[in-house]
């Protein structure tokens, strides 16, 4: 069976990096010794726990740490050459907003949440279904920022400014809007093609698009640390 990629536990990681550090081996060092880079290995130390299972075992190899068994992509779903690029079948409503529900118990302050798509694949049911479950209130309303270009929400976590730039004509219009002030907040974007060089480069971009019948596509890249969670 072919798997998209595995999980690094806990236990691994930590033996991972005592280890490195026990054998008085740098980043580098480690990076020599299982043919890649000396950022991955970082990135793994930072908790990132989605990785191409060839590297995986060549670095259980190195160290002697046996790999956690390899867990199969739920059906439908593809990941790409990096942990950060992930494609998801939405075949129903309530598929859009489970995936929605899972991206807000994993946001946190400071994130940016951009999502691109023409009109009707279902970027104001993903927003809708995202700040009910980050205020934990099913029956929250959302209404449509399409006039007002910005609506706040207050969430046990963080505060959310969710924002529809569908009728600006570029970023000029931004700082009217507070948006520097949103940053430092969860900012979710509708036509986030407005943004122009404001565009945050560490943002979770999240395009949908129609497929067969009433099916969707949703097609995400960005947090690397987090991403493998919204399969």
């Amino acid at each position: 069976m072919n798997f998209a990629g595995r999980g690094i536990t806990a236990r691994m990681e930590n033996r991972i990096k005592a280890l490195r550090l026990k054998r008085g081996m740098t980043l580098e060092d480690l990076a020599d010794a299982t043919g890649t880079t000396f950022q991955q290995i970082a990135r793994l130390e930072n908790g990132e726990r989605t990785l191409r299972p060839a590297w995986l075992q060549t670095i259980s190899d190195a160290l002697g740490v046996p790999p956690p068994p390899a867990r199969p992509l739920p059906a439908g779903v593809r990941l790409g050459h990096t942990p950060a690029v992930l494609t998801l079948p939405l075949a129903t409503l309530a598929a859009t907003e489970a995936l929605a529900a899972r991206a807000a118990a994993v946001a946190r302050p400071g994130d940016a949440i951009l999502l691109e798509g023409p009109l009707g694949a279902g970027k104001s049911a993903f927003a809708r279904a995202f700040l009910r479950a980050a205020t934990a209130d099913p029956a929250l309303d959302v209404p449509s920022p399409s006039y007002t270009l910005v609506q706040t929400y207050d969430t046990p976590r963080f505060r959310a400014h969710h924002f529809d730039l569908w009728r600006l004509d570029g970023p000029a219009g931004l700082a009217e809007l507070g948006w520097d002030e949103a940053r430092a907040d969860l900012v979710l974007v509708e036509w986030p093609d407005r943004l122009g060089a404001l565009r945050p480069a560490d943002a979770l971009s999240i395009t949908l698009a129609p497929d067969t019948g009433d099916r969707r596509r949703a097609d995400l890249a960005g947090w690397p640390d987090r991403i493998g969670g919204l399969a």
